[in-house]
């Protein structure tokens, strides 16, 4: 996977869209556990066309490992560098479509966090 392009044009412009992040049997089982999960706690937000999840990676931590497959933490680690954690998630459905949004930061770099949005 070369991600300098990526790179370059997320120091230019703040972004990039980055396509097969994900397969789509990933991005199947991933929303298998977000339609499944028990929507009643504080941190879900539902009504007819919005749906959303706060601390994502924590009231469903069965997706940690499909979130950071190996395309990911490749994509982490060749754009922004190493020992970087999460410090926020949030998945949003706007239906018919579904974003995760993870915030993420280095304690050796700059304390701004980087923000990745996936459409799945």
């Amino acid at each position: 996977m070369n991600l300098q392009q990526h790179k370059n044009q997320i120091t230019d412009c703040g972004f990039s869209v980055i396509s097969n992040v994900y397969s789509t049997e990933e991005i199947e089982r991933i929303s298998e556990f977000i339609q499944n999960i028990d929507t009643s706690k504080d941190t879900f937000r539902k009504s007819e066309d919005l749906f959303a999840i706060r601390q994502f990676l924590k009231e469903i931590p069965e997706v940690k490992d499909l979130i950071f497959n190996e395309n990911l933490k490749t994509i982490i680690r060749e754009i922004f560098g190493e020992n970087y954690f999460v410090v926020k998630s949030i998945c949003i459905s706007v239906f018919p479509h579904t974003a995760v949004i993870l915030a993420i930061m280095s304690l050796s770099k700059s304390l701004s966090p980087k923000y990745l949005l996936f459409s799945l």
